[in-house]
């Protein structure tokens, strides 16, 4: 009975067409997003970490978070462009690919972190996923945390998620 209420309530899909697109954009939605679950299986503090919220901030198209984990913080003439890709851009890319950890390289107040990038899409009534490409990842320990170096790995994401 409470399957059915459900499938009345108002915003539910109205055929068994529908469902099946929602459900499938559900199960997508569940596959690409950085999940608390997966931050928390990386050390606190760590550059894997870092690099895995600023994914989640893209993600959820916050451009605060997303300044909060980068270094240099873009200039006053950068930060219209950076919070417009945050919101835009990245955040496309950030919908359909999710990041895989592969390697992590600490030397002193600098890491190096190779992460793999799997593009999830929707073919027919499944998802596929396959990887991209990879990318390393350079960061910088300051007061703050780690933070990614974001002008060189924003000029190599795109070959990385394509």
């Amino acid at each position: 009975m409470l399957a059915v209420l459900a499938l009345a309530a108002p915003g539910c899909a109205s055929s068994d067409e529908d469902l099946d697109r929602e459900l499938l954009a559900e199960r997508l939605e569940t596959m690409t997003i950085v999940t608390r679950a997966e931050l928390a299986s990386q050390p606190p503090g760590s550059p894997a970490r870092a690099i895995l919220t600023l994914w989640r901030a893209v993600q959820f198209r916050n451009p605060e978070a997303a300044l909060a984990r980068v270094s240099p913080r873009p200039t006053p003439d950068q930060l219209k462009g950076f919070e417009d890709f945050i919101v835009g851009t990245g955040a496309q890319a950030a919908a359909t690919t999710k990041p895989k950890v592969l390697d992590v390289k600490e030397n002193g107040a600098r890491a190096d972190v190779l992460v793999e990038f799997i593009r999830h899409r929707k073919i027919g009534d499944q998802v596929r996923a396959r990887a991209t490409g990879r990318l390393t990842v350079q960061l910088v320990r300051t007061g703050a945390g780690w933070l990614v170096l974001w002008r060189k790995a924003a000029d190599q994401l795109p070959s990385a998620i394509s």
